[in-house]
């Protein structure tokens, strides 16, 4: 691996650590694959660390009864509503071919039903989805552990940041090319370019993202 995709690599790294101190959920293989590709010991031993505490944060909405019904339920709707919208599709385009014998299968009462079903199970996702992140984002703000996991992953990240800002500086052979990064949290080292005003669209709650450049100049 190149030097310039080694710090690429990095970058990834650093937003989904970044991501994980606001408790946003990464695949774990993901992350995993994203270290091995580094190479890097002093970042293994990080993710030594705290691969513990990510695998449960991540999958801890599986330990919730209600969510795993919920998410259960979702996957129900997924299959039902793409293959119900397939058969209306494909009925009313044979009702709508005019040489084609009549066949009960595409039945006009079925074609609406079945469109019916499409919509109120599309819809279903959309609210099964809701209420996950509903009854999950409840749990998280009662729970003192969660609060622990985000400074570790805070001030995991804020090392890796420092390792960036120290690559690129010793590196004879690095680019002028300058990397971008949107996070969630200030940093030391480094000044933010841009802050971002965000609202959530799904909570009613505004938040800031923080810009940063990082260069051989920084």
């Amino acid at each position: 691996m190149g030097v310039d995709e080694k710090i690429e690599e990095l970058c990834s790294l650093i937003q989904v650590f970044d991501g994980l101190s606001v408790l946003r959920r990464y695949k774990v293989e993901r992350i995993g694959n994203l270290i091995e590709r580094i190479n890097d010991s002093e970042i293994k031993r990080i993710w030594k660390k705290l691969k513990k505490d990510v695998e449960k944060m991540v999958y801890y909405p599986l330990t919730l009864p209600k969510v795993l019904t919920l998410i259960k339920l979702g996957l129900v709707f997924k299959i039902i509503s793409p293959l119900s919208l397939l058969y209306t599709i494909l009925g009313i385009s044979y009702l709508l071919h005019p040489k084609l014998p009549k066949f009960e299968f595409f039945n006009p009462i079925y074609l609406t039903i079945s469109l019916l079903i499409s919509a109120i199970t599309g819809i279903g996702v959309i609210i099964t989805d809701f209420l996950v992140r509903i009854i999950v984002a409840k749990h998280e703000a009662k729970t003192d552990e969660f609060v622990n996991f985000q400074q570790k992953m805070e001030k995991a990240t804020q090392k890796l940041i420092t390792k960036l800002i120290k690559e690129l500086k010793n590196s004879k052979v690095i680019s002028k090319r300058r990397y971008t990064l949107e996070l969630y949290r200030r940093y030391h080292g480094i000044n933010p370019i841009k802050v971002n005003k965000k609202h959530m669209k799904i909570f009613p709650r505004r938040y800031e993202t923080y810009v940063y450049e990082f260069s051989n100049s920084n």
